[in-house]
């Protein structure tokens, strides 16, 4: 609300978190620029699941999430890869519903700001 009443529009990094939220919790996974901790990897499996039964890839619902916020005017992604670029490019195109996000939330890896 607080961007909104100011105009002001936010560009979003780290969508995949270190890259766990692209590869999942897959052996030598990072959250934070560090090693995952085995509750990040069973909260991350626990979403993978989520994403699984929704017919799309968790990657996806990671790429999407701070786009359906209306401060947010872009989501941005590193990498050194064309073949990397073009999957990020296609996980825009998956459809992932908003009633999707909701199922994430007891698992979520965001931290809440008072």
């Amino acid at each position: 609300p607080l961007c909104g009443a100011q105009q002001t529009s936010l560009v979003i990094g780290g969508v995949f978190n270190s890259g766990i939220l692209a590869t999942g919790p897959v052996q030598g996974a990072h959250f934070d620029y560090r090693p995952a901790s085995h509750d990040v990897l069973d909260r991350v499996g626990a979403m993978e699941r989520i994403a699984a039964e929704g017919g799309y890839p968790l990657a996806a619902a990671a790429f999407q999430f701070p786009l359906h916020e209306a401060a947010v005017a872009t989501v941005l992604t590193g990498t050194a890869k064309l073949a990397n670029l073009t999957r990020n490019l296609e996980l825009l195109d998956i459809d992932v519903p908003e009633t999707e996000y909701a199922k994430y939330r007891p698992y979520t890896l965001v931290q809440e700001l008072a």
